[in-house]
């Protein structure tokens, strides 16, 4: 009994040192992990096209599922593939596009900050010629 009392307590220990390291990513050995974007989907079902052209039919992983994150067609997602069957994955994140997140003011401003830069760009090339 109180062997089992102090397995308890050495595992609260462990569960303080794997919450430490929450931000760093466990890799995998036996995994091929890709970049893609979702085509289609359909319920848990999403047709991913790699970036060297395969197309993998995917589901969610399960952190995913777990917060509710929304996975829709157009988004980039990386692709975690088994070596044995290249043709099936799981979808491990949703990359975030932040120009859909930036307000209209935050727009003109890199706008105005591309024009700018162009304008450097062109001007140095006249310079040079």
């Amino acid at each position: 009994m109180l062997r089992g009392f102090q397995e308890t307590r050495s595992g609260k220990k462990n569960q303080k040192a794997r919450a430490d390291k929450v931000g760093e990513k466990k890799k995998k050995d036996n995994v091929i992990e890709m970049d893609g974007e979702v085509t289609m989907h359909s319920r848990n079902v999403f047709k991913v096209m790699l970036t060297n052209g395969a197309e993998v039919q995917c589901t969610l992983a399960g952190r995913l599922r777990m917060n509710s994150i929304k996975v829709l067609e157009g988004d980039k997602v990386t692709v975690e593939l088994s070596p044995f069957d290249l043709t099936r994955g799981r979808i491990t994140f949703r990359t975030i596009d932040r120009s859909l997140l930036e307000t209209d003011k935050q727009k003109k401003e890199r706008e105005k900050e591309e024009a700018k830069a162009a304008r450097k760009q062109q001007s140095q090339e006249e310079v040079t010629r």
